[in-house]
């Protein structure tokens, strides 16, 4: 079977096991398995960078500390020690950044609704100092399922995940779980009206839907920052690596396998065409470019205020 075929395999593997997994991110489950990277977000680059996998984690570490650094201005601004906050760290993915946070000392709870993550995540939280892992809580639920008990929050988070949850309910769950005056920060993309969109780069609430949902919910925008250049790069590397490496490699292995095994790989051919065409169209056709990211997309990052 090809790296296409692997891919619509692992694809099902993961979805039969954890339906609560989004299709969307089995790629992350693929990327974290194959590569053992520790964080599942993108990298933040330098507009105009010639993105590389050697400089990828050091990316990573960029976007993780712009994010930490925005947590603590908002938390300086609404006059709160980070020591004292509560935070929440919705989609937390493998547990590095809700683990970075714990260790200096911002109280973190989490929730993940993919039982894969789940796991991962408290594995690394039990690398944690005893205090910093007893203070903190991961929920196996989506956001919107999440069940307030005690205070509430100071400051909610999404990094790369507020593309999964449905807006008009999680507005109204984060309006449950946050105390008033406190902070939602997003980090994430949104899909710009009016494109076609043939390269599928798919994710991301439409941004005037979010802007509507934003007002109707009683939310005030307190900062609305356009870093489309800074992660657009990293399209241009998850190209250049399918196309360039992924590719050819699955070419390599669909002859090998071919002449060597042909009736079972035809079988297996067959079973998993549709599969297989839709991984090639969406993964390895060349069109998921930094350029077509940039004309479908926009990467921001924003915090809200939460009114009265």
């Amino acid at each position: 079977m090809n790296t296409t075929g692997l891919l619509g395999k692992l694809y099902e593997k993961y979805s039969q096991r954890d339906p609560k997994t989004d299709s969307k991110e089995v790629s992350l489950v693929l990327l974290h398995k194959l590569t053992g990277i520790k964080y599942l977000h993108y990298g933040f680059w330098d507009e105009d960078a010639k993105p590389s996998l050697r400089e990828l984690p050091a990316a990573q570490e960029r976007y993780a500390e712009l994010l930490i650094h925005t947590l603590d201005d908002h938390l300086q601004q609404m006059g709160l020690e980070k020591q004292e906050a509560r935070l929440l760290d919705v989609g937390c993915g493998t547990g590095a950044l809700l683990c970075e946070l714990n260790i200096r000392d911002y109280p973190t709870d989490a929730v993940v609704p993919s039982q894969y993550m789940h796991k991962e995540a408290q594995k690394a939280l039990e690398r944690l100092p005893p205090d910093k892992k007893a203070q903190t809580k991961i929920f196996l639920c989506r956001l919107e399922e999440l069940k307030r008990s005690g205070p509430g929050y100071d400051l909610i988070f999404f990094s790369e995940s507020f593309q999964y949850v449905r807006l008009e309910q999680a507005f109204d769950k984060l309006r449950e779980l946050l105390n008033p005056r406190a902070r939602v920060v997003i980090c994430d993309f949104f899909s710009l009206p009016g494109t076609k969109n043939p390269a599928r780069i798919g994710g991301g609430h439409k941004l005037p839907t979010f802007y509507a949902t934003v007002a109707q919910h009683q939310f005030k925008i307190l900062m609305d920052r356009d870093i489309t250049k800074n992660v657009s790069p990293n399209f241009r590397l998850l190209n250049e690596t399918l196309t360039e490496k992924v590719g050819p490699a699955s070419t390599i292995l669909h002859q090998f396998l071919s002449a060597r095994h042909p009736w079972i790989y035809g079988t297996a051919s067959v079973l998993m065409q549709k599969r297989i065409k839709k991984v090639r169209q969406k993964y390895l056709s060349g069109q998921r470019t930094q350029e077509n990211f940039e004309r479908l997309k926009s990467y921001r990052l924003i915090a809200l205020e939460r009114l009265p």
